[in-house]
């Protein structure tokens, strides 16, 4: 789903196959940089669409997003910069900022 003013995260758990970078605190990261540069089409276009589902729960995980799938909440509680702390009934959007929503609105057209 393309997300609207309150993008919702994707449920679905996907692999990563971003390598790891030992600590770095971007371990398991697609784009660890995607809250503070704009990603372009190319990149997005490059990546598989378990890979855009990844960039976009990993935009939404530095956020703190509990996620309700114990599969992708597993996969982010095994890095150190994952601190669940927003519930999805609390989550609005508004945590992001105006670089991660857009990257969001971009990595949702590659879905």
């Amino acid at each position: 789903p393309v997300p609207t003013s309150t993008p919702m995260p994707i449920s679905t758990p996907v692999p990563t196959s971003a390598p790891a970078a030992s600590n770095s605190g971007t371990e398991g990261m697609i784009f660890p940089d995607s809250s503070s540069r704009l990603l372009t089409s190319a990149e997005c276009a490059a990546l598989s669409k378990s890979q855009v589902q990844d960039a976009i729960n990993e935009i939404y995980a530095r956020r703190g997003y509990i996620f309700e799938d114990a599969g992708i909440y597993a996969k982010y509680k095994q890095y150190s910069w994952y601190r669940p702390s927003i519930p999805k009934s609390s989550f609005t959007g508004s945590e992001f900022n105006s670089i991660e929503y857009a990257n969001v609105e971009l990595l949702a057209k590659y879905q």
